[in-house]
């Protein structure tokens, strides 16, 4: 079972203590940000809030993890300014929209507190940060140890071992949909796997 909350280099050792290859850690990190991008796609993050107080000026800096396609409003004093694409003709009395990465918020009420929702974009991990942590809930990190060590095993044909891995990924896949419905998310629902 999971409960393992691994930072980059040490998934790679446990990989490498798994299973012996010849692969570098590019190609090996490669196939973790693929499973990332499938988990990401079944189990959505809740949005995400970032804090910040209004100035004179009405541009903002957006999160280092968010992209424009991914803000759904911003709320000031109570009230929610809607996203819009740049070229609209008639603009509500509050939005906000984007420009050249820049959030830019009509009416600006400078020394209030705004709050963008968003979905977060997902971090690609790389082999010059192995410091770092995946995003996905620590507590599953072991799903990319294991399907890293899958993937190796089909590389070297070894169908017992490849078995074998994918065997305990689906025993901690399954505590995340356990977990996940727990929590009231009830659209989580057990599909055919992509692997």
């Amino acid at each position: 079972m999971g409960r393992d909350n691994m930072n980059i280099q040490q998934i790679l050792d446990k990989v490498a203590l798994m299973i012996d290859h010849d692969l570098t850690d590019d190609q090996v990190i490669g196939q973790m940000n693929e499973l990332s991008r499938k988990l990401y796609r079944k189990f959505p993050l809740p949005e995400k809030i970032y804090k910040f107080t209004m100035t004179d000026i009405p541009y903002y800096k957006l999160p280092y993890d968010c992209s424009e396609d991914r803000i759904r409003c911003v709320v000031i004093n109570e009230t929610e300014y809607i996203k819009l694409t740049p070229e609209i003709q008639n603009p509500p009395d509050c939005f906000c929209t984007v420009f050249v990465g820049s959030l830019y918020i009509h009416p600006n009420q400078p020394n209030y507190d705004a709050y963008i929702y968003y979905r977060q974009r997902i971090d690609n991990m790389r082999s010059d940060n192995k410091g770092a942590t995946p995003t996905f809930p620590e507590d599953f990190h072991d799903l990319y140890v294991y399907d890293a060590a899958r993937w190796i095993a089909g590389i070297r044909r070894d169908v017992d071992l490849a078995n074998n891995f994918q065997a305990q990924f689906d025993e901690i896949y399954k505590n995340i949909e356990s977990e996940l419905k727990k929590m009231g998310l009830k659209r989580v629902k057990i599909t055919t796997n992509w692997w």
